[in-house]
């Protein structure tokens, strides 16, 4: 419920470096942003006074959290923070470490991002709910995107203290894939297609620094065979993910997203005695098309295990419909849960040099 005095404290730590975008007219979404901009500042905290003329059912019955500024106004943080519910009238913005996609602890067995690859609110909404604990990262994509949804299931996703990759694929101009760049917020993870030039790839990586979150070139979609590749591009498929990755981390992008198949014959490159390409090493991989053993491959032309994906060097498995689907499973969260039992196990065979690379 709103809080019934007269002004709303809002503690906001780590907060110094916030910019604030106003995204609508509403005369009372102003006054907040306003009240926001002058906050007094105590060290790492801001502490703001929101007027209660404010505070209206318009904006309060939206929400129990900060998080209904979303709807309105467009952070742009640096620290990049993690958005949780708070207890009354206080509500607290935690710093989150962007450091933990880039550098991954063997011990950090929750590899999974759930593709929320569904068409309405409540579907996402469920999906997060029912998984519960057993992911950490959930990927949004076009298909909600598309239908204006996207900025509410973020939402939701930050409301259960979920990091975000924002699946948005752009491929533009450079001035124009920065732009988007800028206007993205409250993500952990955004993505480009690596043929939109070395230049369109370094510009979204430079505004990235503001937004706080990391840049992902997708190489060659799952999809596609490599005759199709050919076809298009008149090399294999190894060879163009290959070329896509090498120009990726020359871009400064900080991953790629790759199929799984291309993962052992990327790490020939930077394991290699002799001139190994340490730049591949250190990029980030993201892998959709990761399969079970005997389970429906779908549209998918490039599928492996994910026992295979993790021990050739996938950081992060994109999994969608093994999940929502929950087949042998009584639930998505129990499908997840296995799937990281697996991945755990994997894990730490790698890490014991039971199986390598």
């Amino acid at each position: 419920m709103a809080p019934r005095s007269n002004s709303l404290n809002a503690n906001c730590y780590g907060a110094r470096n916030w910019r604030i975008y106003i995204q609508s007219n509403h005369a009372e979404v102003a006054k907040l942003a306003d009240a926001l901009r002058s906050g007094r500042s105590e060290g790492n905290l801001i502490r703001v006074q929101i007027p209660s003329s404010a505070k209206s059912k318009y904006i309060f019955e939206a929400s129990k959290s900060l998080l209904f500024l979303f709807q309105y106004i467009v952070w742009a943080v640096e620290p990049r923070v993690r958005y949780q519910k708070a207890r009354g009238a206080f509500f607290v913005l935690k710093q989150s470490n962007i450091g933990t996609f880039m550098s991954i602890s063997v011990h950090n067995t929750k590899r999974i991002i759930l593709a929320l690859d569904v068409n309405s609110i409540e579907k996402a909404v469920s999906l997060m709910d029912e998984v519960d604990d057993e992911v950490q990262v959930v990927k949004v994509g076009q298909e909600l995107i598309n239908a204006q949804l996207a900025g509410r299931v973020a939402i939701h996703a930050h409301d259960r203290g979920l990091d975000i990759f924002w699946d948005g694929k752009w491929d533009d101009i450079p001035e124009t894939m920065a732009k988007t760049a800028r206007a993205t917020c409250g993500v952990s993870m955004v993505n480009v297609h690596a043929n939109s030039t070395v230049e369109g790839m370094m510009a979204v990586v430079e505004a990235s620094k503001s937004g706080g979150f990391i840049v992902l070139a997708v190489t060659a979609l799952t999809s596609i065979d490599t005759e199709n590749v050919e076809l298009e591009f008149g090399t294999s498929r190894n060879a163009k993910v290959l070329y896509w990755a090498r120009m990726a981390a020359y871009a400064g992008c900080h991953g790629i997203v790759c199929s799984p198949k291309e993962l052992a014959f990327l790490a020939k490159y930077y394991q290699r005695e002799k001139y190994p390409e340490l730049a591949l090493e250190k990029i980030i991989k993201v892998v959709p098309g990761t399969r079970s053993p005997g389970a429906d491959k779908h549209d998918q032309k490039n599928v492996d295990t994910q026992e295979e994906a993790i021990r050739n060097g996938a950081d992060w498995l994109v999994i969608g419909r093994e999940i929502t689907e929950h087949k042998g499973y009584a639930n998505p969260r129990e499908a997840a849960q296995a799937l990281n039992i697996r991945i755990a196990q994997t894990l730490a065979e790698k890490q014991k040099g039971v199986v390598t690379v």
